[in-house]
């Protein structure tokens, strides 16, 4: 489990909500942000952070952790 998702499930938040929050039309757009499959726009990276309450470094690290463990697969 990344750590956005591990993040997001603390604070009991679930993926639709997240899609709802950051403007997606369907979770799918949400969970491909998870799973590393999609890129952010700065815009929805502020967002992401300010709903999850992390710093803007902080999560660029947990994505470009989980973008590296696909590398590694």
């Amino acid at each position: 489990m990344n750590k956005l998702k591990e993040i997001r499930k603390s604070k009991k938040i679930t993926q639709k909500e997240m899609a709802k929050y950051l403007g997606y039309r369907s979770t799918s757009s949400y969970h491909y942000i998870e799973a590393g499959k999609t890129k952010l726009t700065l815009e929805k990276a502020k967002k992401l952070c300010e709903i999850l309450n992390l710093s803007i470094e902080d999560m660029l690290s947990y994505i470009q952790e989980t973008c590296n463990k696909k590398e590694v697969s």
